[in-house]
């Protein structure tokens, strides 16, 4: 099976070649620091499951990720419970270069409901999440070291499984007003029950790096959504059903980056 074993010479194959082989590959994450000399070195985690659920032993090719971009097709030099080390064999294209910029906004959600946008979010290509206030948000924002621990955790497991080459960024916002007049893209889309003439297909049109917000469990009253529109926010429709709070972010991710995009072949 492709994926199963890695060519002699990996210098004669083409970058499509490689990314391809880099697809069927188990990935494994190795911070940037943890790679010296063309071997990555990964933490107790990864080397256990590779060791104890995958099987793999030394010789076994992976494809290693160092989540700012860069991606190898590997083979293990070693592998035990509790260290494993992968020789880095040839670089990868970064398909993630030719995604479009998409940051998503969100309040804080309770129970696993944040997980779950987090995760599928990544999966389709969002670089940024905001966690931000709203009036009527049950889970109050928390910026503790570690909240952010847990979602980083988060969103490098989920790029681990889609075989994302950059872990998304995670801000976490206790003034909306610092938000806003933060480096935020251009393009700023917020979606509201109340919005009746702008439909939500116009995140669809456009292609430059943008913005996606999305309400609270209660949702947004009309003078929050006003304070959201004087941040530079056009409001959107997602049509006539309420949507979940943890289910439209969703649904405004799959309109920017899946509704358009289609595989690129590499350079």
């Amino acid at each position: 099976m492709a994926g199963d074993h890695l060519p002699e010479d990996l210098s004669r194959i083409t970058d499509a070649e490689a990314l391809g082989l880099f697809r069927g590959l188990t990935r494994v994450f190795a911070e940037p620091q943890g790679i010296t000399e063309g071997v990555a070195h990964l933490d107790e985690a990864q080397a256990g499951h590779l060791s104890r659920v995958l099987r793999k032993n030394p010789g076994d090719p992976v494809g290693v990720l160092d989540g700012a971009g860069n991606g190898w097709l590997a083979r293990l030099e070693s592998c035990s419970k509790r260290s494993a080390s992968a020789r880095l064999l040839r670089a990868v294209p970064n398909p993630d270069l030719a995604l479009r910029g998409v940051e998503i906004a969100i309040g804080p959600l309770k129970g696993d409901r944040m997980d779950l946008v987090l995760q599928k979010c990544t999966e389709m290509g969002v670089c940024r999440f905001h966690i931000v206030p709203f009036e009527r948000g049950v889970a109050r924002v928390r910026a503790d070291e570690a909240k952010q621990a847990r979602y980083r955790a988060i969103l490098r497991a989920a790029a681990r499984q889609c075989g994302a080459f950059t872990i998304p960024d995670v801000r976490i916002w206790k003034d909306i007003e610092a938000f806003f007049q933060s480096a935020l893209p251009p393009l700023r889309y917020l979606a509201w029950e109340e919005e009746a003439a702008v439909p939500a297909s116009a995140i669809v049109e456009g292609s430059d790096p943008c913005v996606l917000a999305t309400g609270p469990e209660g949702g947004l009253s009309a003078p929050e959504a006003a304070l959201w529109v004087r941040g530079g926010f056009q409001t959107v429709s997602l049509g006539q059903r309420v949507l979940r709070a943890e289910t439209a972010p969703i649904v405004m991710a799959g309109l920017a980056l899946c509704a358009r995009a289609l595989p690129t072949a590499a350079p």
